[in-house]
């Protein structure tokens, strides 16, 4: 068992990164604002549901005590050309924090073009953030 341990042990910073044992908002807001600093993509826009407060129990579709994960919604609205929103999810998906993109879509962002034919897109995705509850870590 020890040995098996020594395997897995350094890997464990990784899990706690991809699985944290909590819902850790502002590090995934972090990482999309990063993350859209670098493809120059710009977030206009970032909801999530209700978060809740450690140690509260949770009533909402959002977290539930009962499960042995946890999950956040969010809505993330990016304008910016294809490339730089194309680079933006590519990198979330290369995220080391477990997300899922439930929905997607993409419409001209006319506000921003002076004419129809070169605006750029806005993107409007739904993801999911994951977490292990505290009461199911250990």
């Amino acid at each position: 068992a020890q040995d098996a341990l020594a395997q897995i042990e350094p890997n464990l910073p990784v899990l706690s990164e991809a699985l944290p044992s909590s819902p850790d908002v502002v590090s995934v807001m972090s990482q999309l604002r990063s993350l859209a600093l670098l493809t120059q993509a710009s977030i206009s826009s970032i909801r999530t549901a209700d978060v809740p407060v450690t140690g509260e129990a949770s009533t909402s579709g959002a977290a539930q005590k009962s499960e042995a994960l946890g999950e956040l919604a969010y809505t993330i609205t990016a304008t910016g050309a294809f490339s730089q929103l194309q680079s933006f999810l590519r990198g979330m998906i290369d995220m080391r924090r477990i997300i899922t993109i439930n929905a997607m879509s993409f419409s001209p962002n006319e506000t921003q073009a002076e004419s129809i034919s070169n605006a750029p897109l806005e993107m409007v995705i739904k993801i999911r953030s994951f977490y292990i509850p505290e009461d199911h870590a250990k």
